[in-house]
């Protein structure tokens, strides 16, 4: 975002709009326990604060609208922000599960993850911090012995995952796979 006000700066028409779903952004003055996370917050807080970002909170986009004078958003409750020139969107991420389209995989129709994975990571109610520990019995899927789905598109739509939980993950399937080995003789 940084990039972005420099850009403002030097280019005195240009005007930058931060729009957030949620209703409020995070006081940079909580404590974040991901220190690079907690810095971008606050430079994107002090953006704000000095007007050199404009913030739109609560805003559910529910169209796109083009026209000559550029790009606007209209909101679910008709509230409208544009038109932009430009729009950069920065929404997490939707895993590319393309590759396995043939397996039959439990996965969970919001979040695209193991199934038994959903109510441990979903984002409404869990942050990076409040995830509990879990393995390879989560990222198991019951249709394909042997196949789980581990790192980070084992958490699909959730951006709560971390590479410490990763290497849970895989630690706890590389158990759980030789354990089936010495189980088999």
């Amino acid at each position: 975002m940084n990039a972005l006000a420099l850009l403002a700066a030097a280019a005195s028409a240009t005007a930058l709009t931060w729009i957030v779903r949620g209703g409020t952004v995070r006081d940079p003055a909580t404590r974040d326990f991901l220190p690079a996370r907690a810095a971008l917050e606050a430079r994107a807080s002090a953006l704000v604060a000095d007007g050199r970002v404009a913030l739109l909170t609560g805003f559910q986009t529910a169209a796109v609208v083009g026209a000559s004078a550029g790009v606007s958003l209209l909101a679910e409750d008709g509230r409208r922000a544009g038109p932009f020139d430009q729009i950069v969107v920065t929404t997490g991420q939707r895993p590319d599960l393309s590759l396995l389209s043939r397996l039959p995989l439990d996965l969970d129709a919001e979040l695209e993850c193991p199934a038994a994975l959903a109510p441990l990571i979903d984002p409404r109610r869990h942050t990076c911090r409040t995830v509990a520990p879990h393995g390879a019995a989560e990222l198991a899927h019951a249709a394909v012995p042997g196949f789980y789905l581990a790192g980070m598109k084992s958490y699909g739509r959730a951006p709560t995952f971390l590479l410490a939980t990763g290497y849970g993950q895989v630690t706890s399937v590389a158990d759980a796979l030789a354990a089936a080995r010495v189980r088999a003789g």
